[in-house]
């Protein structure tokens, strides 16, 4: 019988440098290769070999050594256990099961909510502007482009602005001494690239701490350590950072630059388009209007184009110029969700499926129409009943606005929306300028008269 080799002490290899360095990958990483076991990976120089651990891993334990070694992937590290891996799995009972009511917009029609956004634009043209003013709407509720909803949290990572810039920018849009609880504003952060695991963690970490529904980085060449034309860097914002947002349900707007040709989309690598669901490309029309054209979206109802006009004359806004008008039968369908019960904020999903428990069939661009002409419709009526008892009443509507099939009754749709969709929680009982409250929350000289409620708008190219 041949003799047996003598019991050795397991031996725990480490990853020296065998390759180029990878800094697509975060700091000091390069292809590594064990200096035991001989295996190859990408990795932190110096990292603990996962094979030899893995192999080893009750020597490991009594050396107080990593039984895992941290993945270069963006995910948790080490070989996921049979728990871990079957968790990835989508249990199809409990997801059937979750109410997918959750509001679809943050700020219709530009972003929808736990989606991924960029927007990019030569410089000086607005878009770190327009991003600040949708920032501050969104975090106070305010009306934006006609559509008011609860104040919801907002993250946003400035790496251009001073305190001086912010400061102006939001006294220009009227939120002087604002109430701005909800937006999270990190100026110049110093953060580690966000191409890298430790720029993401801190990212993820500091929207986890805030619950944020919104982050929004401007600008991504800033954000990031590597350069940004190049492929790798945007695949690694990605797998550290873009990747977990959105599977926390978070939304992000990532502001970016237009290369020298505008035709060619942003600045640098293509890639920057795979990672997002929709890319708007702004361009100036004139010098107070703009349109932000579509040139990537996952859905259907996001709208190919959308004009904006940059009103200055009292609190800096935006306001929509093309809002196409409301497709037949949404009047006639707004009453049937009044008939039914449905909800002042019922999402188009839950509409729709209201509907067809009810043995009503309508097309999906319709039930959108109606949904939100009937929030439209609520908000112009807290705006009338904000005003003083002797201005002019709204204006009959016309016969083929839906306004005229469909007259919300006050009382229910009032009680049902409740006292808290302003800013702070309250509705401020000032003035309007075309539809929008005030942010001081006064009367002024000239203020606009009640208008009627605006027909709701609709985008051709959402009809599935």
């Amino acid at each position: 019988m041949a003799e047996l080799d003598p019991e050795r002490e397991p031996v725990l290899g480490i990853g020296i440098q065998a390759g180029p360095i990878r800094i697509d990958y975060g700091p000091n990483h390069a292809q590594l290769e064990c200096d035991v076991c001989h295996a190859t990976w990408i990795g932190e120089i110096g990292d603990w070999c996962n094979y030899c651990t893995t192999w080893n891993e009750n020597a490991a334990n009594n050396h107080n050594f990593p039984t895992t070694k941290p993945s270069t992937n963006g995910h948790k590290g080490g070989m996921a256990g049979d728990a871990e891996l079957s968790a990835m799995l989508i249990d199809w009972p409990k997801f059937w099961a979750k109410d997918h009511t959750e509001a679809e917009w943050l700020a219709e029609p530009l972003i929808p909510a736990g989606r991924s956004v960029a927007l990019f634009a030569p410089g000086g043209t607005g878009k770190s502007l327009l991003a600040l003013w949708l920032a501050a709407a969104i975090a106070t509720g305010t009306s934006i482009f006609g559509t008011t909803q609860p104040p919801r949290r907002v993250l946003y990572l400035d790496y251009e602005m001073t305190e001086d810039d912010l400061a102006e920018r939001l006294e220009t849009m009227g939120y002087a001494n604002a109430d701005l609880t909800n937006l999270h504003y990190a100026l110049l952060p110093s953060l580690p690239g966000l191409d890298q695991q430790a720029g993401g963690e801190a990212v993820l970490r500091l929207a986890e701490l805030v619950d944020s529904e919104l982050v929004i980085i401007d600008t991504f060449g800033r954000a990031v350590h590597g350069d940004e034309n190049d492929a790798d860097t945007v695949r690694a914002w990605y797998r550290w950072t873009g990747i977990h947002l959105k599977n926390a349900g978070r939304a992000f707007l990532r502001v970016d630059h237009a290369g020298k040709d505008l035709t060619k989309g942003q600045r640098g690598s293509s890639a920057k388009n795979d990672d997002v669901d929709v890319v708007w490309q702004m361009t100036v029309r004139d010098d107070n209007s703009y349109t932000l054209t579509a040139k990537k979206r996952r859905m259907g109802w996001i709208p190919e184009r959308v004009d904006l006009h940059l009103d200055d004359t009292d609190d800096l806004t935006f306001t929509l110029l093309n809002a196409p008008p409301a497709p037949p039968g949404t009047g006639e369908l707004a009453t049937l969700l009044d008939e039914l019960g449905a909800d002042i904020n019922i999402s188009a999903r839950a509409a729709g499926r209201l509907l067809r428990d009810n043995g009503h069939q309508h097309r999906e661009i319709i039930i959108r129409a109606a949904v939100k002409y009937r929030k439209q419709a609520v908000e112009n009526l807290l705006q009338s009943a904000s005003q003083s008892s002797g201005r002019t009443p709204p204006s009959t509507p016309r016969p083929d606005n839906p306004d005229a099939h469909h007259q919300p009754k006050p009382n229910p749709l009032l009680d049902d929306l409740g006292r808290d969709a302003g800013r702070g929680g309250t509705h401020l009982a000032g003035a309007t300028d075309g539809g929008c409250v005030t942010r001081s929350g006064t009367h002024s000289a000239g203020a606009a008269q009640p208008q009627p409620p605006q027909e709701p708008t609709f985008d051709p190219l959402e009809d599935f």
